[in-house]
C-alpha cells in the first residue's frame, strides 16, 4: 500500500525535483494495456515504475543497459500448492524467482489440514522476506472430505473470516460443487462473507457441465482450473467463469486448452496460467510460468497475448492490477528482461525495482528460517509402517491378481 510520503516522493522524481534509485535502459516493453512493444526506458524509484515514456530523461543514481530487450511484467502462477513442491516458501524462491515468476496464488490447503487457521499464519511470517509476492487462496478444503479423513483442524466459518481479514489473503480457495449443490450453509456462509470483503471465491468443478454448473457458478463462483477438454472450458466462459489454464506435473491441459483458444478465436482476458501441483523436478527441467508462456507461443499464440494470461490477466482477476500485473507507472516495479521469450532463463529478474535473479541465478541470499517443532510434527499413524504392511497374502504360491491404482 501506498502512504502520502511515498506518493509525493515518486511524483517529485517524475518532476525532475529528486533523482529516482535505477533507470532500465533500452527496453523493448511488452505493454499488455495497449498490446504494443515500445522501445524506452523504465523509471524506477522506490519499489514502484515511475515513468515508461520513451522522451522522458530524469537521472537515475544507477543506470542498466538491457540492450535493446524485452521487458515485461513479472509472472504470476494464479493457482498452486506449494506443499507440492516439496520446498518451504524460501527454498520455492529460489526454485521459481529465476524463471521470471514474481508473484503466487497459493492455496495451502496440506499445511491447513494438518495445522490449520495457526499453520497457514505460520507460512504468512515467511511472506514478509520473500523476493516474490506469495498471495494466500484460503482453503476451503479442511477437510476435504468430512467425515471420510481425521485431519488435524478445520478451518470453519470463522477461521475462514479471521483469515480472509489478512492483507495477503485475496480469495477463497477451491471450492467443491457438492458442497454447494448440497446447500451446506457453512460453506456457503464463508462464501457470503468472502464475497462483502470484495474478495473472490475460486472454483474446483472437475467435470461439471450444464445446468450443475449454471447452479454452480450463481454461488459466486468466478473460475476453474479442472478444464481438460474444449467443452468444459467455453462452458465456463459461457456462465462468466475465468479459466485457469493448467499445466502442472501430472495434469497437462496447456495444449489442448490453447490450440482449442487459438481455433475458436477466444478472447483470451479470462484466461490465466496455474501450475497447480508441480514438482520441483518438472520445474528444473523445463521452467515454471514462462514454460507455458513458451509453450503457447509455440502453439502459434501472439506473444502479447501469451505474456497477458501470464501477468495482468491474473492481477486484474484478483482485483489487485494496481499493484502487479504490468509495467505502468505506479504498479509495483517487478519486470523480467530477456534477449528471447524462448530461452530457459530470462537475462535478468527484477522484484519491487531491486535485481534478483541473473541468468538462472538468484542474486538474493534468501536466510533459511527455521519452522517451529510442532508443524513439522502432524502425522500421526495408529499403528507402524514397515515393509510388511505393503505385503499381500495370496493362497497362490508363486503369481496372482491384485488391485492397484493407475494413474490416467
Amino acid at each position: 500500500m501506498r502512504s502520502k510520503d511515498e506518493i509525493i516522493k515518486n511524483i517529485k522524481v517524475g518532476l525532475g525535483k529528486e533523482d529516482c534509485d535505477l533507470v532500465l535502459n533500452n527496453v523493448k516493453l511488452i505493454n499488455v494495456y495497449s498490446k504494443e512493444i515500445l522501445e524506452t526506458n523504465i523509471y524506477i524509484n522506490n519499489k514502484r515504475i515511475v515513468s515508461i515514456d520513451p522522451n522522458t530523461n530524469l537521472h537515475a543514481r544507477k543506470e542498466i543497459d538491457c540492450k535493446d530487450m524485452y521487458a515485461y511484467p513479472g509472472l504470476i502462477d494464479s493457482h498452486m500448492h506449494f506443499e507440492s513442491t516439496m520446498l518451504s516458501p524460501e527454498a520455492l524462491a529460489n526454485l521459481i524467482v529465476p524463471f521470471g515468476v514474481t508473484s503466487v496464488f497459493s492455496d495451502m490447503m496440506e499445511i491447513a489440514n494438518v495445522a490449520g487457521e495457526k499453520g497457514i499464519e505460520e507460512m504468512l511470517i515467511s511472506s514478509k522476506n520473500l523476493p516474490y509476492h506469495m498471495f494466500v487462496e484460503v482453503s476451503s478444503c479442511v477437510p476435504a472430505a468430512p467425515g471420510l479423513e481425521t485431519t488435524g483442524d478445520i478451518i470453519d466459518v470463522g477461521s475462514m473470516d479471521r483469515l480472509m481479514q489478512k492483507n495477503e489473503s485475496l480469495s477463497m480457495g477451491e471450492i467443491d460443487p457438492a458442497k454447494i449443490l448440497s446447500i451446506n450453509e457453512d460453506y456457503i456462509q464463508m462464501i457470503s462473507n468472502t464475497i462483502k470483503r470484495r474478495k473472490i471465491v475460486n472454483g474446483h468443478a472437475i467435470g461439471r457441465l450444464g445446468h450443475d454448473l449454471n447452479i454452480y457458478a450463481s454461488a459466486g463462483i468466478l473460475d476453474d482450473h479442472e478444464c481438460v477438454t474444449k467443452e468444459e472450458m467455453i462452458q465456463r466462459l459461457r456462465v462468466g467463469m475465468s479459466v485457469f489454464i493448467r499445466e502442472g506435473s501430472s495434469e497437462r491441459n496447456l495444449d489442448t486448452m490453447i490450440r482449442a483458444i487459438l481455433n475458436h478465436n477466444l478472447p483470451i482476458e479470462n484466461f490465466m496460467f496455474c501450475t497447480d501441483d508441480k514438482h520441483v523436478d518438472d520445474t528444473l527441467e523445463e521452467g515454471h510460468i514462462n514454460y507455458n508462456v513458451k509453450r503457447s507461443i509455440e502453439l502459434g499464440m501472439d506473444m502479447i497475448d501469451a505474456i497477458k494470461i501470464a501477468s495482468v490477466n491474473a492481477a486484474k482477476h484478483f482485483r489487485i492490477e494496481d499493484e502487479i500485473g504490468s509495467i505502468s507507472p505506479g504498479r509495483l516495479a517487478d519486470i523480467v528482461i530477456s534477449k528471447d521469450l524462448s530461452q530457459k532463463y530470462p537475462d535478468m529478474v527484477f522484484y519491487e525495482g531491486d535485481l534478483v535473479a541473473e541468468n538462472g541465478k538468484m542474486l538474493r541470499n534468501i536466510e533459511k528460517r527455521e519452522y517451529p517443532a510442532w508443524i513439522k510434527d502432524t502425522v500421526k499413524l495408529l499403528n507402524p509402517i514397515d515393509f510388511k504392511s505393503f505385503s499381500i497374502k495370496s493362497n497362490r504360491e508363486n503369481k496372482t491378481m491384485v488391485r492397484v491404482i493407475d494413474l490416467i
